[in-house]
């Protein structure tokens, strides 16, 4: 009977996560409104529907032709494309699997975070207790704009969990770390690994020998190993990304950092100050509360702890604190700015998890010395996070995802496959305006900011946000954004496949910047003799569209490589895959106005031809006179190597066990 009991309250404890993710979540999960903010727009909606949609015709989602020229999609590791949940965005509209992937991931953030309090022998009631800021705090609710992240943090639990059981979890520990790692933001599962390691080193009462803790870095390399569908593409656009050969800025390396103020928001986001941007206090920048109650828990568990223990905590707290401060100390500043690893990429507050652990620890150790009869009153802690969190997220009705507008519309009744381009002053436009706020947000996804068009197989020049991107991209896109005027841009727009530029200003403003453009000589206006070079379409959808009067081409012959250009016809296959028919009137090159990058395959009247690089930074061959057809493939050893590594490092998991099992 006592079994039977005690079987019962893990169940209850179980149901306890689940409800209050329930709860949480109910804004959108119960009704027909989805969340939609920030990134979920312009970069998590293309991503994952251009993945779930070549997945649905049989395809390898490896490129994406509908941005900067031409970028990896599945190496650009935050579309997810490897990881096993994200398959419901193949299988359920954007708004539903959304839905879906936020309820599964929570509740098993929140079950994992219990499963690991209770293997430190914690009561239920306080592991539970310890579990709730985990999932329900600001450090994983407001990671709900982005999956990739979500999806790498709930599984740091459940890596503790294995951590702490040594050797004897090995398999356990492998298996989520390659989840993690395939989630899309490894960065986070790898910086993590050192930190959760230091910490089951300085909290465990029960020493292991150096020979047992190393035991542990087979499991470690093996669950890397296992990741190197995903990694091993990924590395290589990372070396040739602009990224890695000029490095990042040190003001947007350390954009979102904390300064000592901030670290009032652990006990409630009403101690947060409000980001004016974002006007919001769960802002994922900065919010990282535990709650009132949960924090003075930790700090009551920290005086339980014996000394060496409190040392422990200490130098975890602080080195964390260290990272989260950025440009805010010198120290830090320093920190973030030399060390390689931290020196590539961005934000010292999106580490902000890394207190997670060690505060639940701490909660865990005051709720083992609290009175049995006054365990359960730390249920209190949900209702104070869902307090913080419940209907704190924006919301908007479903349709807002597949829902057009008449600039789509008009774009897909004129492109056909040639390119868009937003002027500067367009990327700088973060704001829409309307009636409501709903009507506001509806507008600004029509004005198609990011990488909104490649839903629609809508291809621009450019983009927002992209994590990483190929340095020749970045290249082409900064020339066309030099040019001074839409007149000193119009020669590059044939050669580059723009067939529109969008533009927030009419042909007769001046030539200065708009409000909001950016600095310095990369200010693109209308000029006194522009309407000479570009046609003026008029205003539609939010902007002033302008066109060139000579025909872009995606592929085109020329003599030399700043000579006249002569289109070929093109039709895209799929995505990997292009074929382009004309005529050559004499010796000379065919350039395809895609980004130069390794994996592509040109064959040239059936024959393979080596690619050379034109100074534009896109892919040419040189070919004979005559009727030529040039086809395109896009196959990337990378690929191929990450796949056979971790098909390779499945197997070798797989079959020792299967026959020792048989």
């Amino acid at each position: 009977m006592s079994g039977f009991k005690m079987h019962s309250k893990k169940n209850l404890c179980i149901l306890a996560i689940f409800l209050t993710v329930l709860i949480q979540y109910s804004p959108a999960l119960l009704s027909s409104h989805t969340y939609f903010q920030g990134d979920l727009t312009y970069l998590t909606h293309p991503w994952r529907t251009l993945t779930a949609e070549m997945l649905q015709r049989g395809e390898l989602p490896l490129w994406n032709p509908y941005a900067y020229f031409g970028i990896p999609l599945a190496a650009n590791l935050q579309s997810g494309v490897y990881y096993p949940p994200s398959l419901l965005f193949a299988l359920f509209p954007f708004a539903s699997a959304l839905k879906l992937y936020h309820l599964l991931h929570y509740f098993l953030g929140g079950f994992f975070a219990f499963l690991w309090m209770r293997s430190w022998g914690f009561p239920r009631s306080g592991s539970l207790a310890a579990s709730f800021p985990f999932y329900l705090g600001g450090f994983l609710w407001t990671r709900l704009e982005f999956p990739n992240h979500l999806g790498a943090l709930i599984w740091l639990p459940l890596l503790l969990l294995f951590f702490r059981k040594g050797a004897g979890g090995g398999p356990g520990l492998t298996l989520s770390l390659t989840l993690s790692l395939l989630a899309g933001y490894p960065q986070t599962t790898l910086g993590a690994l050192p930190f959760l390691w230091l910490l089951q080193l300085l909290f465990r009462k029960a020493k292991r020998s150096l020979r047992e803790e190393l035991q542990l870095l087979p499991c470690i390399t093996l669950g890397i190993l296992a990741g190197a569908v995903l990694l091993a593409p990924a590395g290589e656009l990372f070396l040739r990304s602009q990224r890695h050969l000029q490095g990042l800025p040190g003001s947007v390396i350390t954009a979102h950092s904390l300064v000592p103020a901030d670290f009032l928001g652990l006990f409630s986001p009403w101690f947060q100050q409000e980001v004016p941007y974002w006007k919001a206090r769960l802002f994922w920048g900065k919010t990282l509360y535990l709650g009132i109650l949960p924090t003075f828990l930790a700090g009551l568990g920290f005086l339980y702890l014996r000394r060496i223990q409190k040392i422990a905590a200490l130098l975890y707290l602080a080195l964390t604190a260290l990272l989260l401060l950025g440009n805010s100390t010198p120290l830090s500043d320093a920190l973030w700015r030399h060390l390689p690893p931290l020196s590539w990429i961005r934000y010292p507050a999106n580490w902000g998890y890394l207190l997670a652990p060690c505060a639940m620890l701490l909660i865990g150790s005051a709720a083992r010395h609290l009175p049995r009869a006054v365990r359960w009153m730390l249920l209190a802690i949900p209702l104070e996070l869902l307090l913080y969190g419940y209907g704190h997220q924006k919301t908007i009705p479903s349709d807002y995802f597949p829902e057009k507008g008449s600039l789509v519309r008009f774009l897909q009744s004129r492109q056909g496959s040639h390119r868009i381009f937003h002027t500067p002053q367009a990327e700088a436009v973060s704001t829409a305006y309307g009636p409501t706020e709903e009507q506001a947000f509806r507008n600004f996804k029509k004005l198609l900011p990011g990488m909104t068009g490649a839903p629609y197989h809508l291809s621009t020049a450019g983009g927002i946000g992209e994590p990483l991107i190929p340095y020749l991209s970045e290249n082409t896109q900064e020339l066309l954004k030099s040019r001074s005027s839409l007149r000193e841009l119009a020669p590059l727009l044939p050669k580059t496949d723009i067939s529109l530029v969008l533009a927030p200003y009419p042909p007769s403003a001046e030539l200065r910047a708009p409000a909001g453009a950016p600095e310095g000589p990369s200010v693109l206006a209308p000029s006194a003799t522009q309407t000479s070079k570009l046609s003026y379409l008029g205003r539609r959808g939010g902007w002033h569209l302008y066109a060139p009067p000579t025909p872009p081409a995606r592929a085109y012959w020329s003599r030399a490589e700043f000579e006249a250009i002569q289109p070929l016809h093109f039709v895209q296959k799929t995505e990997s895959h292009l074929l382009f028919q004309g005529a050559a009137p004499e010796e000379g090159w065919v350039t395809i106005s895609q980004t130069f990058y390794p994996g592509w395959k040109i064959y040239v009247n059936g024959k393979e031809r080596e690619i050379q690089k034109s100074a534009l930074g896109f892919p040419q061959v040189p070919v004979e006179v005559g009727p030529i057809q040039i086809q395109m493939r896009y196959e990337p050893l990378s690929f191929l190597v990450g796949l056979a590594i971790t098909a390779a490092t499945l197997l070798g998991i797989l079959i020792p066990g299967l026959l020792q099992k048989y």
